[in-house]
């Protein structure tokens, strides 16, 4: 990945970093798909579908289930959340 694939913050213009995958139950096909989870400094969360990324980000609805230090990068879900 190049300086130019880092994805920046749609709320602050910030570089992010990748949070890692979270398995998810999409609603329009009812796939168990992977999103890709970013963050950035200002702690803002976004994620996207990996298998649709012309979708753009969207801002993560719950943040506080992902533990994503930025220091500690790459962070795995916790059980609970997965396949939410």
């Amino acid at each position: 990945m190049t300086t130019e694939d880092i994805p920046t913050c749609p709320e602050c213009g910030q570089p992010m970093k990748a949070g890692g995958l979270v398995l998810s139950k999409r609603v329009d096909d009812g796939q168990r798909i992977c999103r890709s989870l970013w963050r950035c400094a200002d702690r803002h969360t976004w994620w996207g579908w990996v298998d649709r990324p012309e979708e753009g980000l969207e801002m993560c609805p719950v943040p506080e289930l992902f533990h994503l230090p930025i220091a500690a990068l790459p962070c795995l879900p916790t059980r609970r959340n997965v396949g939410r």
